[in-house]
């Protein structure tokens, strides 16, 4: 037998709605803002205004009402059907303003510890930025928007950018959108819409305290529409100069009891892209490859000794047929799909996804590059009471072999496969009891999974784990009815750093009245590289295909150099096994190095040219027996110098080792103000200073070396000519070739006049190298010397073919270099 036993729990439900208007024309306000004070429970304006708000709490209930521009109010209801026409007034409120990021729980903005800016509805939908939400923030104070191209915008704030992208975190709806791989901002894969943007939050200043590392410029959290709270369809069109052209839709439905909604964004757009100009930049334009492959693989890494298979043609890039292949159209299309469920004014859900096809030109330290790719996100996110927790995951495949990620400096074909997964959960604990205190702690987890099939990654393809742990705890404190103390720390794990990481904020608050309010803050922020700049081992530039690359290594080993490493000369392994070397104490090109890079070329050619004329052939051992000995001419030309191959400008001379990954770390102090002047006019001054420590910065970490001035064809050739005839063995071989010939033909030392050497044929025999021009055989003493002088003459012509080949082939901008121990064989 079985008892079973259900109970219910019935829970009061009381409903109210109103309309919020302009108090001057009367006009709807959407977007405003309306909380019942002491909750969570709110819900904003629809299109026309209205409102309505579904509570378990019993009336009387006062209600807050705010939009961003208006002077907010505190309203009384007593009933259900107490008609709630509610009038804002016009003035600078933006104080008022409820945001999130800050503290990452709701506070009014003049209240945060932090210093924000906030772009409202309102401010979104009367602006006439229509092509993409981003250039939103082009206005906002601290906020420079880099404009790379029509089609791909950066964000920075105080920090500055970071190595492959930005130093600022953006979030869309609490997800963040930034590549995770390498924290590159490409906007135009984001599928923002003017028509589902809520608000934007913007918050400056470093706050890793709360974000984890990364968080070095500040966060900038897109904040999107609600379905339940903003119901209906909306579309737009839009086309401007660039021949840019586009449209967006939105779709969103509620049930009548505001329990549950969806919504669906469609976005497409498309035009022309900034370009290069043909006169102006055509030295840039010329280092453009005007093919693109897939590169060979040997080895784990890229191998630019082999040919690629072909991918794109300068047909394929060279769409306008300008003669520049730098891509010069773009086209995007995103969508992306919404559930919201709200059973009770406690518990809110939100399920979502969405998938980007999107493409554009990418300017980072490296030069210019071209990303492509299917995008792919899902999140699911949910509010109960006082817990919220969210997870995240977007992958994107980096292009295809049809429509590749390259880069422009080197041809090849980047393969960018990444995953991200991110999990998220936080509690917000309220003790009045304690100074009128709230606190929130949190746990967030990051793992970025990538797949560049090599030709990233290289050698760090498969074994290249990146994930963060971290774990953070804030509390904001009354010590005062106007002063109020926020503290907080925040500790991360990253995989591949032994050490953590350790941010800090501690924030005071003074509020001089309910408008205006001073504070001072001191936190620290912290960073450590991504994935890309840890586990990077690619050729970022190619100088000459096969010869000279330009590695691009990460921070997950160090680079050490070899204290007494030699310049490379760059292509004479060519001609010489192994390589040619010299040491880089020297500061113009000795004539020895070029004659020791062309000996195995010119040689060999020597001897076998003397070798096929049989009067010579004896000559020919005593001419190798002086050159294996022989350490090569005198004399110098050109200067040498040592320079960062990413800033020819800068002198470089040094090997300085580098470590690996580690910690850095931003301290930053603030001094601002925020307030109301009058009723329509806001101000806020922010004062601060920040300490970087431990950056990564995308340099040259080894010198490369160029040449100037140098004559390599014009001298050395006849000095080797003139070493070999001055050399007292070879001079001795010679005076007895000649010696024995005379005698062995019964010629008298003294010699012969030209009519007696011309009647004994001599000019036909193989003394015929012997004689002057008339014909006369000279004395033995003076063939000897014309001997000489035609085997230096012979000498120096095959060195000169030889400087003359070496003179084609060497790139004295590019002469020699120094590598570390992670440039591949």
């Amino acid at each position: 037998m079985g008892l079973v036993f259900n109970v219910n729990f019935l829970l009061a439900q009381n409903n109210f709605n109103g309309t919020i208007v302009d108090t001057e024309d009367g006009a709807a306000i959407p977007g405003a803002s309306v909380f019942i004070l002491g909750t969570t429970n709110g819900t904003a304006t629809d299109f026309d205004g209205n409102f309505t708000i579904t509570t378990s709490k019993d009336f009387p209930i006062q209600i807050e009402i705010s939009s961003l521009g208006y002077t907010s109010q505190i309203i009384d209801v007593t009933s259900a059907d107490q008609e709630l026409s509610i009038q804002l007034q016009l003035g600078s409120d933006f104080l008022d303003e409820v945001i999130i990021s800050a503290s990452r729980r709701a506070e009014k903005i003049v209240d945060a510890p932090a210093s924000v800016s906030v772009i409202s509805a309102r401010k979104i939908a009367n602006s006439a930025e229509a092509i993409d939400p981003m250039r939103h923030l082009m206005n906002v104070p601290g906020v420079t928007i880099q404009q790379q191209t029509a089609n791909s915008m950066n964000i920075e704030m105080r920090a500055g950018n970071g190595l492959f992208g930005t130093a600022v975190l953006p979030l869309l709806d609490y997800r963040i959108i930034s590549t995770p791989a390498a924290r590159s901002n490409f906007s135009y894969q984001y599928g923002l819409s003017n028509l589902d943007l809520e608000r934007i939050e913007v918050i400056r200043g470093t706050n890793s305290a709360l974000y984890g590392p990364g968080v070095e410029g500040g966060v900038v959290h897109f904040i999107t529409k609600k379905a339940i709270d903003h119901p209906g369809t909306s579309a737009e069109l839009y086309t401007g100069n660039l021949s840019s052209r586009g449209g967006a839709v939105r779709h969103a439905h509620a049930n009548k009891s505001k329990t549950f909604g969806y919504k669906i964004n469609v976005k497409y757009n498309e035009g022309n892209d900034f370009g290069l100009d043909l006169a102006e930049d055509a030295e840039r334009i010329s280092t453009f490859y005007t093919s693109i492959v897939q590169p060979k693989i040997t080895n784990k890494v890229v191998d630019a000794t082999q040919p690629g298979t072909p991918l794109l043609t300068m047909a394929d890039l060279d769409t306008n047929n300008d003669g520049n292949p730098l891509a010069s159209e773009y086209q995007n299309l995103a969508m992306n799909a919404h559930l919201e469920f709200r059973p009770n004014e406690n518990t809110s859900a939100v399920l979502s996804g969405g998938y980007s096809d999107a493409g554009g030109i990418f300017i980072q330290d490296q030069g210019y590059s071209y990303n492509q790719g299917l995008d792919y996100w899902v999140q699911a996110r949910m509010t109960t009471g006082n817990l919220f927790f969210q997870a995240a995951y977007n992958a994107n495949d980096g292009g295809s072999p049809e429509n590749p990620t390259f880069l422009y400096e080197t041809g090849n074909r980047a393969v960018g496969n990444r995953e991200f997964l991110t999990l998220n959960a936080q509690y917000d604990l309220d003790v009045p009891s304690f100074l009128d205190s709230k606190f929130n702690f949190g746990i967030d987890y990051q793992d970025t999974k990538s797949d560049s099939e090599y030709t990233i990654y290289g050698r760090n393809d498969d074994d290249d784990p990146y994930n963060i742990f971290g774990i953070y705890a804030q509390g904001q404190s009354k010590l005062s009815d106007n002063l109020t103390m926020t503290y907080a720390a925040r500790y991360d794990k990253l995989n591949f750093i032994d050490d953590g990481a350790f941010a800090p904020k501690l924030a005071l608050v003074y509020k001089l009245n309910d408008s205006n309010s001073i504070r001072v803050s001191a936190s620290r922020g912290t960073y450590g590289p991504s994935a890309l700049e840890t586990y990077i081992d690619f050729p970022v530039r190619t100088l000459k295909a096969g010869v000279l690359d330009v590695w691009l290594s990460g921070q997950i080993e160090p680079h050490i150099y070899d204290p007494n490493a030699q310049i490379e000369v760059v292509g004479a392994g060519a001609y010489v096994p192994g390589g040619y070397y010299f040491p880089r104490s020297e500061t113009s090109l000795k004539y020895e190095h070029l004659y020791n890079i062309a000996k195995g070329l010119t040689l060999p050619g020597i001897s076998a040219q003397l070798g096929a004329n049989a009067a010579l052939a004896p000559l020919v051992a005593p001419i190798e027996n002086f050159f294996s000995s022989y350490a090569g001419p005198s004399g110098t030309t050109g200067q040498i110098r040592g320079f960062n191959i990413f800033n020819p400008a800068e002198t470089m001379s040094q090997l300085t080792d580098v470590g690996s990954a580690r910690i850095g770390t931003i301290d930053n102090f603030e001094i601002g103000y925020k307030g109301r002047i009058g009723k329509k006019l806001s101000l806020a001054i922010d004062f601060y200073s920040t300490s970087r420590k431990g950056f990564t910065d995308f340099t040259g970490v080894g010198p490369t070396y160029m040449l100037t001035g140098a004559d390599l064809v014009g001298t050395w050739p006849a000095t080797v000519g003139q070493d070999l005839i001055s050399d007292p063995g070879m001079q001795a071989a010679a005076g007895a070739y000649v010696q024995g010939a005379y005698a062995s033909n019964g010629l008298p030392a003294s010699g012969l006049p030209a009519a007696t050497s011309i009647a004994l044929g001599l000019p036909s025999s193989g003394l015929a190298l012997l004689l002057a021009p008339d014909g006369a055989l000279p004395p033995s003493n003076l063939a000897t010397l014309g001997l000489l002088n035609l085997i230096s003459g012979q000498v120096a012509g095959g060195f000169t073919q030889a400087g003359q080949l070496l003179n084609g082939a060497i790139n004295t901008n590019a002469f020699g270099a120094i590598s570390s121990n992670r440039a591949p064989n």
